[in-house]
């Protein structure tokens, strides 16, 4: 059973709310909770606490960020999130604009004219993470353009080639497959796109092994 949101935000571990928040990240998603008003105000509530505190928790700050996402649109949130938007130096720019870009889709094309050419690498990722929900090639090319650029964290150089190889229709796979072999032999081998490459063949066999088995 999950632990409702209340009940993980008063856990005083950090370690287990974490954890609590993380599965709550993981029910929203899959549609197992939705999360109400009152959740939402106190999610917000539990934000700017923590904003606050002497020993700032990133990892809490994360978990609140990535289920205000999927809670009712808040104003005060909304008011945030284009205050640190438009604050080139605050951290977190990435996690305001995708919140954004979910909770208020009547902002999007404005959001996206404005930051399209955003220097900062989380800003482009959040963009491309909400992108690829409806359009896919246009969430590629951002990655990619990510991936080429100069200042990538290793976070981003982690995470990234995950989300491009499965942002691709099952049917391209192995074109794709191709295509980042070639960019990592023209970029000396062992680059990035060689672990674009590594990601997408791992999801070619697993998807082959499950066609097999669905056969016998």
């Amino acid at each position: 059973m999950t632990t409702s949101v209340l009940d993980a935000l008063a856990e005083p571990d950090r370690e287990t709310r974490c954890d609590q928040l993380s599965r709550l990240i993981r029910a929203v998603r899959r549609g197992e909770h939705l999360i109400s008003s009152a959740e939402a105000t106190a999610l917000y509530d539990a934000q700017v606490a923590e904003a606050r505190r002497e020993i700032f928790d990133g990892q809490t700050y994360d978990r609140l960020w990535a289920l205000l996402e999927h809670a009712p649109a808040y104003a005060r949130l909304h008011t945030l999130a284009h205050f640190m938007l438009e604050r080139p130096d605050m951290g977190w720019r990435g996690a305001a604009i995708r919140y954004l870009l979910r909770r208020y889709p009547a902002e999007r094309d404005q959001l996206l004219r404005a930051f399209d050419s955003d220097p900062n690498l989380e800003v482009q990722d959040a963009i491309a993470s909400v992108q690829v929900e409806d359009d896919p090639p246009a969430a590629i090319d951002r990655w990619e353009r990510l991936l080429s650029g100069p200042g990538i964290t290793h976070e981003l150089a982690e995470t990234v080639p995950w989300k491009i190889a499965y942002a691709y229709e099952s049917s391209d796979v192995a074109a794709a497959l191709t295509r980042y072999r070639d960019f990592d032999m023209r970029s000396g081998g062992r680059s990035v796109w060689g672990t674009v490459a590594a990601v997408l063949e791992r999801r070619l066999e697993s998807e082959a092994g499950r066609s097999s088995g669905a056969k016998q």
